[in-house]
């Protein structure tokens, strides 16, 4: 148990970093007032990750545990790339930023459809 802990929070640590960097990237740290409003947003943007994670304590071993981290690495890889796209590469307009308020939306859902699976799984597949 020692061992999933401490991989599961390297990953959350990664994953903080990365929309930390893509923030960072993307926003204008040189100007004291996007401080409050970018923090806020990179801490929405990384939190259905993070925070999903953190439950993987309440999913149990075996093959509940395996589907669970792989949706949460597609959950994240797709977020991660949504988000990507729309700072680097999509348009700059109204419309694209709205993706960064509703791809965390949608990755909490995600990440609950992935939990109850995952639950599902670890309570009634696992144990026959």
């Amino acid at each position: 148990m020692g061992k999933r802990n401490t991989v599961i929070r390297s990953i959350s640590a990664v994953y903080s970093m990365a929309v930390l960097v893509l923030g960072l990237k993307a926003g204008e740290p040189d100007r004291m007032d996007w401080w409050p409003g970018g923090l806020l947003m990179m801490a929405m943007m990384a939190s259905p990750i993070v925070l999903g994670l953190l439950l993987s304590r309440k999913i149990g071993e075996g093959a509940a545990l395996g589907f669970w981290l792989f949706a949460m690495a597609i959950i994240a890889a797709a977020g991660l790339a949504l988000q990507w796209y729309t700072m680097f590469i999509g348009p700059s307009d109204a419309q694209n930023a709205l993706v960064l308020v509703i791809v965390p939306v949608l990755q909490w859902l995600a990440v609950g459809a992935a939990f109850a699976l995952a639950w599902i799984l670890g309570r009634y597949v696992d144990k026959s």
